[in-house]
């Protein structure tokens, strides 16, 4: 017998069918009788809404005794069923009702069961489906249950922080963080979140909750939506994320790989999204985040050995980390093993810690690129057999395949990775980076959280690639490394398919040449100088300034498991400054004349860029000089002072009378550097000096910038 639900029970046994089918009925009748209770505004009746209520919240858990694989699709079709029945419209009724009318007697705070057990059941319900589907969570947000949530906990978690031995609060509030934490899983529900910015003013005054699933729900949130600048702020208290460490360390160290509610995996993950937050990296292993990693990296199961490796990647990228990260000999041979292991992900995660720290770095052929000049559309024959590389995350593939499909048809070679990926992923993006012309970055959330997207642009950026950033989300603004890496680069829109045509028509007259094929290019040429003016010329858009705060990590709903870039591997940061302005060897972008529908990437945000460190000899081509955003200051400066040694820098720094202790092992290069950024981007300079140096002595400030100047 055909169902509507053979999609999910596929070749299930007849009897175990039939049984889920039975159940569904009645079900279905259910949320029949809910919704037209609702449509009448009987929304609390207690002879046709609570035993509605009561049957869909109850239904939900009768087959937990059955095989793994049956309850899922039993689960399942329940929720098809109270998707296509309406049931989500009508639960998120009575909830608001019952918010709406209160539970708690003005007089005393006493609970009125009338309108507590409703609500109670609704939100049982919903923590069920948030937990069970991204779908659930989505519809959820968009029927408005945030704001029901955030009327909860701003109402109840104050009676909570009070006496958690409350109840009916310690309940509400449990509830509420648990559908919220549910829905922080999956990308397109945590960019609903986010845009609501409910942490200052709903979860400020619970923080002070010490029961632990409340907490570690509260930190976790916190850590999936926060953007770098408010996580800098809630987490200044080591105590929020020693907590989290600590009961890592709890279920890593136990035979059933678990703390209270959370198994070691999921604490994994939680930490995993702490670090993505650059202030929080250090903090980790100062909590004593590494021994548990390390615990599960070689004791744990497949998922918790790759969910190690990936946070390990992710805390990989600071530098004071490394250099604790380094000696643990045990840990470097562990991920060297499991690097040459079968499986996809954990290869992956392992190769990226390991070039991170620079312990292992591709053998491959290096790409020799030829210079470029100017900022415009002149390259010379050798960079047009290059390619245009597409670096996404893989939420964005949809939209960067018709983006590619379109370059394509202009002639362009272009690299992404549905096409040429294969063998070892580092390998093959160290080749693609050193290959292109000019590199399209599509700039999300979840492409800044990404470690495999991070590790590849910071390689297009050590190498000095023209990056062209398109911008697809609304709300977001770059910022952390991301925002560092990109400065005030001008970005294409692709927001809507409104923008399309016009967003690629800019793109391409920004590309110009670079990546085109050769007898495309010549073709071109042949025509006459108004026609291919003509083609070439995008629509004008006004370009306006979008301001410089910073804002926001992985739940990927589409292959793999984890957000993964296209080429999924990467070196480490560069020595220079990340946020660096452009070269004074080609004439920098005028401000005054950007890219057709293109807006400014925000200005250098205030998270301080982690400590340089420099690529592998073997992956880099010293040849190149491409055009590219930011690039380096050096060429036409003094050769003797580039090549400084370690002595030449503690001499000059000596001459002028400043402590050579504050700069550490700076090098000869990076002076150079340093002049060159403060004479581009001043305002950055200065922050830099002193977040990361800590200058702020004004008397060493101006010998050091005075004999800067003189390093000619």
């Amino acid at each position: 017998m055909t169902t509507k639900f053979d999609d999910i029970l596929g070749d299930m046994d007849v009897n175990t069918k039939g049984k889920i089918l039975v159940k569904q009925q009645k079900y279905e009748e259910s949320v029949d009788k809910l919704r037209l209770a609702v449509e009448k505004g009987d929304l609390n009746s207690e002879e046709t809404t609570r035993p509605a209520l009561f049957t869909i919240a109850n239904m939900y858990t009768q087959m937990n005794k059955e095989k793994k694989e049956v309850k899922a699709k039993y689960k399942k079709v329940l929720l098809r069923t109270f998707l296509d029945g309406k049931g989500h419209n009508s639960v998120l009724s009575v909830m608001k009702f019952c918010v709406e009318h209160g539970w708690r007697n003005t007089d005393d705070d006493s609970v009125d069961d009338e309108y507590w057990k409703p609500f109670n059941t609704s939100i049982t319900t919903w923590w069920n489906f948030t937990d069970l589907s991204g779908q659930a969570c989505e519809t959820a947000l968009n029927g408005g249950i945030l704001q029901i949530l955030c009327q909860v906990i701003e109402r109840e978690g104050p009676l909570y922080v009070k006496d958690e031995d409350n109840k009916t609060a310690g309940r509400a509030v449990r509830s509420s963080l648990a559908c919220i934490y549910n829905c922080c899983l999956h990308s397109e529900s945590r960019d609903i979140i986010r845009e609501a910015n409910i942490v200052d003013v709903f979860f400020r005054p619970i923080l002070g909750i010490t029961s632990e699933a409340p907490r570690t729900y509260i930190i976790f949130i916190m850590a999936y939506t926060l953007n770098e600048e408010q996580s800098e702020r809630f987490f200044a208290d080591e105590g929020l994320i020693s907590y989290i460490v600590g009961r890592l360390a709890k279920a890593a160290s136990n035979d059933k790989h678990k703390d209270g509610g959370y198994t070691a995996l999921e604490l994994t993950e939680g930490v995993k999204r702490l670090a993505v937050n650059d202030s929080n990296k250090i903090q980790i292993l100062k909590a004593g985040g590494l021994s548990p990693l390390q615990t599960l990296l070689t004791n744990g199961d497949m998922k918790e050995k790759t969910a190690a490796a990936e946070t390990l990647w992710v805390l990989a990228f600071h530098d004071e980390n490394k250099k604790e990260i380094l000696p643990c000999t045990d840990l470097i041979e562990e991920l060297k093993k499991l690097k040459d292991g079968d499986d996809c992900r954990i290869k992956t995660a392992c190769e990226g810690v390991l070039w991170v720290l620079q312990e292992q770095s591709p053998t491959q052929e290096q790409v020799t690129t030829a210079s470029v000049s100017g900022s415009g559309n002149h390259v010379n024959e050798a960079q047009m057999e290059q390619h245009v590389m597409i670096s996404y995350q893989w939420n964005s593939q949809p939209l960067m395949i018709k983006i590619k499909d379109r370059l394509k048809a202009e002639g362009y070679n272009v690299w992404m990775d549905v096409e040429h990926m294969g063998g070892s992923t580092l390998a093959a993006m160290a080749a693609a980076v050193e290959n292109a012309a000019a590199i399209i970055m599509c700039m999300t959330p979840e492409y800044k959280d990404s470690p495999n997207c991070r590790t590849e642009a910071e390689y297009a950026f050590q190498l000095r690639k023209t990056i062209v950033p398109v911008k697809t989300t609304k709300c977001f603004k770059p910022d952390g490394w991301l925002g560092m890496l990109l400065g005030a680069k001008f970005y294409f829109e692709f927001e809507d398919d409104d923008s399309f045509k016009s967003s690629t028509k800019a793109l391409i007259k920004e590309l110009g040449q670079r990546g085109r094929k050769a007898t495309s290019v010549r073709k071109r040429r042949g025509k006459s100088s108004r026609k291919a003016k003509q083609e070439a010329e995008p629509e004008i858009k006004r370009v306006t300034d979008v301001d410089a705060p910073p804002s926001s990590p992985e739940s990927s709903q589409s292959p793999p498991e984890s957000p993964q870039s296209l080429p999924e591997s990467p070196p480490s940061v560069p020595e220079s400054p990340p946020s660096v302005p452009e070269s004074s060897q080609s004439p920098p972008e005028s401000p005054t004349s950007p890219p057709e529908s293109s807006q400014r990437v925000p200005e250098s945000p205030k998270s301080v860029p982690e400590s340089p460190s420099s690529v592998p000899e073997s992956s880099l081509s010293h040849s190149e000089s491409p055009q590219s955003v930011p690039e380096s200051p050096v060429e036409g400066k003094p050769r003797d002072t580039v090549d400084w040694q370690d002595k030449d820098v503690e001499k000059w720094l000596n001459d002028i009378g400043v402590d050579k202790t504050v700069f550490g092992s700076i090098t000869g290069e990076q002076l150079v550097y340093l002049k060159g950024l403060r004479k581009e981007a001043p305002e950055f300079f200065y922050h830099y000096m002193e977040t990361y140096y800590k200058v702020v002595n004004l008397a060493q400030l101006m010998k050091f910038t005075k004999a800067l100047d003189k390093l000619d």
